[in-house]
């Protein structure tokens, strides 16, 4: 098996009418994501970005755990390179997290056993995230004198200051339960429950109207950028016109 069929495995994709689930696929590195396995990951969201009949994708990690953040010895790698050609893998992998979260489907991570690192931010950048009861969330890079410079970013988008602050200083585990409290997660299932209750919902969001799921995303997505009187005028003019097109 060559280097470019163990990168193209590392992420398995499994399409469902118009549901799309991407599985990270290194179970015996706990998922822990490096430049081949998220350069392959970026590939299949942006291949679907302009499918019309893909409603939904879904994240998820085979075996016991979600993604236990960058992998060590990728990262290990890293170190002996330049550092341009080190800013150059952190680019690409915040490109990733970036066309993750503004992809025109709704985007759902499938969290369970343990979510690190850059784990987290691709929680954060999906658009809905359901957790198994017993998942653990950390941040452990400070034990290992490393700044979790590239996950902060999303962090700031995500969590409230104080709460940020506590997980990316202390680097302590914490419950799916604290994860839902703080706004990472969507909503926390029995952990025997996980599967269905994604495909459940993936199922619900796809048969939604195409055009109206994906304008309602796009819609908070532009509001989200704009000064509140802004936002009002914006979500006035969108539900105008919406009303005007039934209407005609």
């Amino acid at each position: 098996m060559g280097v470019k069929d163990t990168a193209e495995e590392s992420v398995l994709q499994h399409r469902a009418g118009g549901v799309l689930t991407l599985t990270l696929n290194r179970p015996e590195r706990r998922n822990a994501v490096d430049d081949a396995t998220a350069n392959v990951l970026h590939e299949r969201v942006r291949a679907v970005h302009d499918d019309p009949d893909c409603q939904v994708i879904v994240i998820d990690g085979a075996g016991p755990s979600f993604c236990a953040g960058w992998d060590v010895e990728a990262a290990t790698a890293l170190r002996a390179l330049p550092v341009a050609a080190v800013e150059a893998v952190f680019e690409r992998n915040r490109v990733l997290l970036e066309d993750l979260e503004s992809a025109p489907q709704v985007t759902v991570a499938a969290v369970h056993g343990a979510v690190m690192g850059f784990g987290l931010g691709l929680v954060a950048r999906c658009d809905i995230a359901l957790a198994a009861e017993s998942t653990l969330v950390a941040l452990p890079e400070i034990a290992h004198r490393i700044v979790p410079a590239i996950v902060m970013v999303d962090l700031l988008e995500t969590l409230p200051e104080k709460v940020a602050l506590d997980w990316l200083l202390s680097g302590e585990r914490r419950t799916a339960d604290d994860a839902l409290a703080a706004g990472l997660f969507s909503r926390v299932v029995p952990d025997d429950e996980l599967q269905s209750a994604v495909a459940e919902l993936a199922r619900a969001l796809a048969a939604h109207d195409s055009t109206t799921l994906r304008e309602t995303k796009a819609l908070y997505r532009r509001l989200q950028g704009l000064d509140r009187s802004a936002a009002v005028r914006e979500a006035i003019a969108t539900a105008a016109a919406a009303l005007s097109d039934g209407g005609s």
